[in-house]
């Protein structure tokens, strides 16, 4: 294994362990030092797991290690055992799966920019608006953990019965669209709402906002006008409509269409896939604006699914977002929710 600052201990040593240890065998993206594996099981003290040391939980402390993945089934009682009995504050607590999602990022972000010192930052960030859109009640509405005294909150929506102690609710009402439709026009088009503001923070309606926004602009924010998180597992289009596909997600005939014309005109494998659910964007930007009306275009004739058209329009404007080096599912600055579960669905 690859070396790094990223100092790993593995908890559990039973059956999934074996399949985890597979799984770090055989994926380019896992490059951290592995230290040592711990187990509940006093019998497995002592011994070794891969020529991995396995220790007792009560030792994991003495190894200076930064992170705790939970390669067992006993997902929920050992990270308890990790946050109660051993202190181990629970953002340094992974479950594979999580872990897994992080190490691709990590990947997909040094693949992009290979240790690159040319950055400069291209959002002012004195003035920014952070905003999300719910329409219907497909989401509920989150009150940010921190909030930004600079920063104003807005929230668009066509529910009358969304109310907030800090977001500025906005009305919003449009008879052509669906509420769909609707919330992803409002996403896509900031220019239209904002332009006082230089730059601006979507936050899908699902995630909730935990830490200031604007920290993690300054961090990841390099020469281009729009910043996004990575996808957790795939850098593929074509492998995004095949996922939608198997999952029942979005309308089959219409992404079968998308992506068959996407190929026909030589949209290239592997070039890129991201996560919509955070954009920062200098929204005023003429390339943005260019690039935000294109992509509407594509929902409006394709699928909703907003990922898939996304890349495809970089592309043809021969534009390359930036990216950060984070999961969008387990960070400091978001936390997705599930949607409302007795939602309306769009047909």
């Amino acid at each position: 294994m690859g070396q790094s600052q990223i100092r790993v201990i593995f908890f559990g040593a039973g059956a999934k362990a074996e399949i985890v240890w597979e799984q770090l065998l055989d994926s380019p993206f896992f490059n951290d030092s592995y230290i040592a594996f711990s187990d509940n099981n006093k019998q497995l003290w002592g011994r070794s797991f891969h020529s991995f040391r396995i220790i007792p939980p009560y030792e994991v402390n003495q190894y200076s290690a930064d992170l705790f993945v939970v390669t067992s089934i006993y997902v929920n009682e050992i990270k308890k055992q990790l946050i109660g009995e051993l202190g181990i504050p629970s953002e340094r607590i992974f479950t594979f799966e999580e872990y897994k999602r992080s190490c691709y990022v990590k990947w997909i972000y040094d693949e992009r920019y290979q240790a690159s010192k040319n950055v400069n930052n291209s959002f002012h960030t004195d003035k920014a608006i952070i905003y999300t859109a719910i329409t219907g009640d497909y989401d509920y509405l989150k009150e940010p953990l921190l909030v930004n005294e600079d920063c104003e909150y807005i929230c668009f929506t066509n529910n009358k019965k969304l109310k907030s102690d800090i977001w500025n609710i906005e009305y919003i009402r449009d008879d052509e669209l669906d509420n769909m439709m609707l919330a992803k026009k409002v996403k896509l088009f900031p220019d239209l709402y904002f332009k006082e503001y230089e730059t601006s923070i979507w936050i899908d309606g699902k995630i909730q906002i935990c830490d200031d926004l604007i920290g993690y602009v300054k961090k990841f924010g390099r020469n281009q006008p729009i910043l996004s998180f990575p996808h957790h597992e795939r850098k593929c289009i074509y492998e995004e409509a095949g996922a939608c596909l198997y999952l029942h997600i979005g309308h089959k005939l219409e992404i079968v269409k998308q992506i068959s014309d996407y190929y026909s005109m030589g949209y290239p494998i592997n070039n890129g896939l991201y996560e919509m659910g955070c954009i920062v964007r200098q929204h005023n930007n003429e390339l943005v604006k260019r690039v935000m009306r294109e992509w509407w275009k594509e929902l409006e004739l394709y699928s909703y699914r907003d990922q898939i058209s996304f890349p495809v329009v970089c592309w043809k404007n021969d534009f390359l977002p930036d990216i950060c080096s984070l999961d969008i599912y387990k960070n400091n600055w978001l936390k997705p929710h599930p949607h409302n579960k007795n939602r309306k669905v769009r047909a």
